[in-house]
C-alpha cells in the first residue's frame, strides 16, 4: 500500500504530513505534546486498508515549519483545519493522544459536519492540573527526584509556554476546552492507559493515576454515545504501546460510519 509525503500550505509555511490508504472514509491522527507523529504509524497501517489515514506533524516538529509561538487552542485548531481540508474523504474519524486529544475534541465540536467519530488516548481534560496537583503534598516534603513533577503539575509550570518542548499555551487550551461541554450523540470511544501516572514519582503515584482515570471517564460522558476502554497494560502513548487496540476503536468507528 503507497505511502507517501504531503505538504500543506498554512500561509507562508507549511505541514508535513504522511498519508496511506484510500477511499471515501478518512482518519487523521493527532499525536501527544511534543511525541513524534511517527508513534503513529503502527495504528496507520493497520488501519489503511480500510480508509485514508494520515499522521502530520505540527508547527516545528518533523519537517514541519516552525510558527510563532506560544501556541495557542485556536492556533492548533487551525492547523488541524488545514489537514482536514487537503485529506480527500468526504468524512473523517479524528484520533487524538495527550494533547492531540483535546486539539481534535475542539475541532470536533468547533465543525462537527464531517466527522464521523472521535477515539481519545490519555487525553488532556481540562480539570487536569487543578485536580491533580490538588492531590500532592508540599514540595518541601517530596524527594529530589519528584521536585520537577511538582513544579510542572502543582506549582503552575503547566502555565508557562516555555516549559513544553512545543511552547504550546496550555492556559489557552484550558479555557478553551472549558466551552466543550458536550459532544452530543457523536460516536466517541475514550482510551485509558493503566500505567500514565503509575509512572510518577512516589509516594501519590497510585493516587494520582486514580484521578487520571476518573477525569477520562468524565471526559467519555461528553457524548452520549460515549465508551471508556481501560488499557490497562499501556503507558501514556497508547498508540506506541498498544496500536493495536487503538486501531481496533478506529475501525469499529469506520465499520459503524459506512
Amino acid at each position: 500500500m503507497s505511502v507517501a509525503e504531503q505538504l500543506i500550505q498554512v500561509g507562508s509555511r507549511t505541514l508535513s504530513a504522511v498519508a496511506e490508504g484510500s477511499g471515501d472514509m478518512g482518519v487523521i491522527l493527532e499525536t501527544g505534546l511534543g511525541a513524534p507523529s511517527e508513534w503513529w504509524q503502527a495504528v496507520q497501517s493497520r488501519v489503511a486498508p480500510r480508509a485514508t489515514v494520515w499522521r502530520y506533524d505540527r508547527a516545528g516538529r518533523g519537517a514541519s515549519r516552525a510558527a510563532a509561538t506560544p501556541r495557542s487552542a485556536d492556533d492548533l485548531v487551525d492547523d488541524l483545519h488545514a489537514v482536514a481540508a487537503a485529506v480527500p474523504a468526504s468524512r473523517l474519524v479524528l484520533v487524538g493522544n495527550s494533547l492531540g486529544g483535546a486539539i481534535v475534541r475542539l475541532y470536533a465540536h468547533r465543525h462537527p459536519d464531517r466527522i464521523a467519530g472521535v477515539v481519545l488516548a490519555d487525553s488532556i481534560h481540562p480539570d487536569q492540573f487543578d485536580r491533580i496537583g490538588s492531590l500532592m503534598p508540599p514540595a518541601s516534603v517530596l524527594p529530589p527526584e519528584a521536585q520537577d513533577f511538582h513544579s510542572f503539575w502543582a506549582g503552575g509550570g503547566w502555565r508557562d509556554p516555555a516549559r513544553n518542548p512545543e511552547a504550546v499555551d496550555l492556559l489557552s487550551m484550558k479555557s478553551a476546552l472549558e466551552g466543550v461541554t458536550t459532544l452530543r450523540d457523536l460516536p466517541l470511544v475514550v482510551l485509558v492507559s493503566g500505567t500514565f501516572l503509575q509512572q510518577a514519582p512516589p509516594p501519590l503515584n497510585a493516587r494520582l493515576h486514580e484521578e487520571w482515570v476518573a477525569l477520562q471517564t468524565e471526559l467519555a460522558t461528553l457524548s452520549t454515545a460515549g465508551k471508556l476502554v481501560r488499557v490497562e497494560d499501556s503507558g501514556h502513548f497508547i498508540q506506541h504501546d498498544r496500536p493495536e487496540v487503538v486501531a481496533a476503536a478506529v475501525e469499529g468507528m469506520l465499520e459503524a460510519a459506512h
